[in-house]
């Protein structure tokens, strides 16, 4: 036990203390609490700003949930009746009785046309190397008449690079094919001579004729019609349905695929060849395809009728480009380049028309035939001073 101080000692506030000279049983009082009347005005102020934090937080919320509430709504609609046309329309095939009757009449129609491409080759590649065809007067008049192009826009504006584009070349009227003699060559002339290395033309590379093919490996136009649409039909019958069966549709297109009438088709064996080129807002030089014309009659198999073609530029080419704002007297090359290829193809196909005229004979007694082309190249018709004008709308 502690002992307590000592007798006769008085008690002093030091005594009770604690051993740090803390005092632990004693802490101050709290300051008087005031207490403010409340003011109408900043109550009123609170509940108003209040209020507006809440109509914000709503209008927030409709604002942002209206458009995915749309979306999710569109998106199950149109899924919903996805599914639901999926369900009540389930995929089908064609028959396989009738996936059978349409091959065996696509196979017909195939057959046909292989054979009837065959034949056209060869009686064309004998009409042009052995037989040595030419037109004759007395055999009568060409029982085919060729119309003319059914576009007459060898300006087409715009231009697909320096060549012509599938769109833009020269329709014609009747089947017809441009294909490659193996003797092709490039025309010159005294003035702007062909150097024999570069003559020959390479039907692999030399895409500006638009030959499709060299002789060797030609097919007529109307066979290979044939057989592109027997091919398209094959993938149709392929093909899953959910609607109406298409199975009679189908097989009547290839029952009229199989016994579509052949009349006759042309093919230009061009043997003779010159670029036509010129140079914006000056002139240009007349191009030339020069080569034997075809009619083949697909009933007797027989070349009906024969011409030689000579084909040039038109006396005026038009074309069109964009000039540049920094060079506007710059530019427009490829854009007559592309003129001039495109008028060529239209004219050639003119003079095919133009030309086919008398049936197809064996030459009467051994005179030579005398060839235009050698003529025209012999007097430098196809030399540089030969220039027509080109014009050109600048935009």
């Amino acid at each position: 036990m502690k002992e307590g101080p000592p007798a006769g000692r008085r008690i002093t506030f030091t005594d009770m203390q604690g051993p740090g000279g803390q005092h632990p049983f004693r802490s101050a009082s709290p300051p008087p609490v005031t207490i403010e009347p409340p003011d109408p005005y900043l109550e009123a102020l609170t509940r108003q700003v209040r209020r507006r934090q809440a109509t914000m937080r709503v209008l927030t919320v409709i604002f942002a949930a209206v458009p995915i509430l749309l979306c999710v709504y569109a998106f199950g609609h149109t899924t919903f009746d996805r599914l639901r046309y999926r369900i009540t329309h389930p995929e089908r095939e064609i028959s396989a009785a009738k996936k059978k009757a349409i091959a065996a009449q696509l196979e017909g129609a195939k057959t046909r046309a292989n054979e009837e491409g065959d034949a056209l080759a060869a009686g064309v590649r004998a009409a042009y190397t052995t037989d040595k065809l030419v037109a004759r007067s007395d055999l009568g008049a060409c029982p085919v008449r060729l119309g003319a192009p059914s576009t007459s826009r060898p300006d087409a504006y715009g231009t697909y690079g320096a060549y012509p584009a599938p769109w833009q070349r020269a329709s014609a009227p009747f089947p017809f094919v441009r294909v490659l003699a193996p003797d092709a060559r490039r025309v010159g002339s005294k003035a702007s001579p062909v150097d024999p290395d570069k003559a020959t033309i390479d039907p692999s590379t030399f895409t500006a004729l638009g030959a499709i093919a060299p002789l060797s490996t030609m097919k007529g136009p109307s066979t290979e019609s044939i057989l592109f649409q027997a091919s398209s039909i094959e993938g149709r019958a392929k093909q899953k349905y959910r609607e109406r069966d298409p199975s009679e549709q189908i097989f009547a297109e290839s029952q009229r695929l199989a016994t579509r009438k052949l009349d006759y088709d042309v093919v230009l064996v061009i043997d003779r060849y010159r670029e036509p080129y010129g140079t914006p807002r000056v002139g240009f030089t007349s191009g030339y395809v020069g080569g034997t014309a075809f009619v083949w009659d697909f009933a007797s198999r027989k070349v009906a009728c024969v011409a030689r073609v000579h084909a040039f530029n038109s006396e005026t080419v038009r074309y069109e480009y964009r000039a540049p704002k920094y060079a506007p007297y710059a530019g427009g090359s490829l854009e007559l380049a592309g003129a001039l290829r495109r008028d060529l193809e239209t004219e050639t196909v003119r003079a095919v028309a133009r030309s086919m005229k008398h049936r197809a004979g064996p030459a009467l007694g051994d005179e030579p035939q005398v060839d235009v082309a050698d003529l025209l190249e012999d007097l430098g018709l196809f030399g540089d001073a030969d220039k027509k004008p080109a014009t050109a709308d600048e935009d």
